[in-house]
């Protein structure tokens, strides 16, 4: 079996809107081994859910993959007609969605929603799907007196394991994490990561993640893809690109976080906003929030990617 299970080549998702297309995802590459976890960072509005959601085809009416690869153990499920992909979608690749209280429906059991998603893609009975949502309560640490429970009988951070339960009800290979820890107090945050790098540990899966909070992805993740305006714009092993930052981007990001083995000090923000990507600017797309840009240079050449790969320094342009 070939080490690659998910691989994104050149991935470009746009969004149809009156005045024509937003390029949400404009040119993505990276690649994730099986039992490896990789995390997409960087601002609201990058791409980084829009890619995610690509990988398994979940887009809005208004989204489509204008071009691009998307391999899933060599299997290309950029064109699968819909009847494959939902046989895909959850048993192969499944998400934790943002958002527990808006991804579970507040009129139906949890149990019977996490059940729900056995019974379609496995021939088992409505017992045994309910005999396995008791095993994925206690292996998420539900107590399993809570199976009859509704969702707004759950606290936020059960919830967010019920979501969790819910995702590796089918034991799938990828699990995709769609900012696990929104909303939650910081307690319940690092109760969560806990959770997720035990599960990892335990069933050998592996994970894309997706946040803008870098923390979390030097807790959770081996490689790092750093994102702005629907590009990568580094790229490696997660202690690698946190030591060693080369796109002024990165650096911004790093230090907009405080860093408790260092002089209490302000945080800093980045000035500025994300380019238009309906109309993106022809040259490097951090050129107007960067203190580094040379006019004439930056605004009409896109810079290089770079990647580093074994601490040894690679970039492509």
């Amino acid at each position: 079996m070939s080490e690659r299970l998910l691989e994104v080549k050149d991935l470009r998702t746009y969004f149809k809107i009156t005045a024509g297309e937003v390029k949400a995802v404009d040119g993505v590459s990276f690649f994730l081994n099986h039992s490896e976890s990789i995390g997409l960072v960087g601002e609201s509005g990058c791409g980084k859910t829009t890619t995610a959601l690509s990988t398994i085809r979940l887009l809005p009416d208004n989204g489509y993959i204008h071009s691009g690869q998307i391999l899933f153990e060599g299997r290309d499920i950029t064109n699968l007609p819909e009847k494959e992909l939902r046989d895909f979608r959850w048993a192969q690749a499944s998400m934790i969605f943002q958002g527990a209280m808006n991804a579970l429906n507040p009129v139906q059991k949890v149990s019977s929603q996490i059940a729900e998603a056995i019974l379609l893609h496995e021939r088992v009975s409505r017992n045994e799907a309910m005999d396995r949502v008791k095993n994925l309560f206690e292996l998420v640490g539900i107590d399993v007196k809570r199976v009859n429970a509704y969702p707004h009988e759950f606290s936020g951070g059960m919830r967010q394991r019920a979501i969790i339960a819910m995702a590796l009800a089918c034991n799938p290979k990828l699990v995709i994490g769609d900012e696990p820890t929104t909303a939650l107090d910081v307690m319940v945050q690092a109760q969560i990561i806990d959770l997720i790098n035990n599960l990892r540990s335990k069933l050998n899966m592996s994970m894309l993640m997706i946040t803008h909070d870098l923390s979390i992805i030097t807790e959770t993740c081996d490689r790092i893809a750093v994102m702005y305006a629907g590009k990568i714009v580094e790229y490696g092993k997660t202690d690698v690109v946190v030591r060693k930052t080369l796109h002024p981007y990165t650096d911004k990001l790093i230090h907009a976080f405080p860093n408790i083995y260092q002089p209490r000090v302000m945080v800093e923000s980045i000035p500025g906003d994300p380019p238009d990507l309906f109309n993106p600017p022809p040259g490097c797309r951090f050129s107007e929030r960067c203190e580094h840009a040379v006019k004439g240079l930056c605004d009409c050449r896109s810079p290089h990617l770079w990647i580093w790969a074994a601490n040894t320094l690679l970039h492509v342009i």
